[in-house]
């Protein structure tokens, strides 16, 4: 668990962040759901997954975590051991555009590098459906129309197909 401090005040983060434990793959797909600085974790086990991709800019932790959870149960100390500190201008988050860019690119890398079973298989896909809709809107309305050819072709892939 952690303490969070935003523009150097305490918050309290919202339901939606609660800290998962145990089979945290579905919950981890909307948004990170682990914060690198407080875990542990077996040396054998990172390089079993590769570590960090880093050709990722951001959102390496993500697809960490995604790749880790699709094997392990992960579980959470439940004592508040690490203090977060957000809203500064410095994060990874504030510095790199379109983040659910990259979160699309890790879902995608993991169906085609990943045996998933059919739960894991459609949560993923529900939200990676999801995510690409929302960034395919954005470079729409930017007029990014050969980026958005791209995008388009994952939703025809995977929207509304029973998985």
């Amino acid at each position: 668990e952690e303490i969070w401090i935003r523009n150097g005040k305490r918050v309290n983060p919202m339901e939606k962040h609660r800290k998962p434990t145990g089979d945290i793959f579905e919950k981890s797909l909307k948004f990170c759901t682990v914060s690198p600085s407080s875990v542990m974790i077996k040396r054998e086990v990172f390089f079993e997954l590769g570590g960090f991709d880093e050709s990722f800019l951001a959102c390496e932790d993500y697809d960490l975590w995604l790749r880790l959870s699709l094997k392990y149960p992960v579980y959470l100390l439940p004592k508040r051991l690490i203090i977060k500190r957000g809203g500064l201008w410095e994060h990874q988050s504030k510095k790199i555009p379109h983040l659910d860019r990259l979160r699309v690119e890790s879902m995608l890398k993991i169906l085609d590098n990943n045996s998933l079973n059919e739960f894991q298989k459609r949560a993923l896909i529900e939200e990676l459906t999801n995510k690409t809709a929302i960034y395919l809107k954005g470079l729409l309305k930017r007029g990014k129309y050969k980026e958005a050819e791209k995008y388009r072709e994952v939703l025809e892939k995977y929207a509304n197909k029973n998985y």
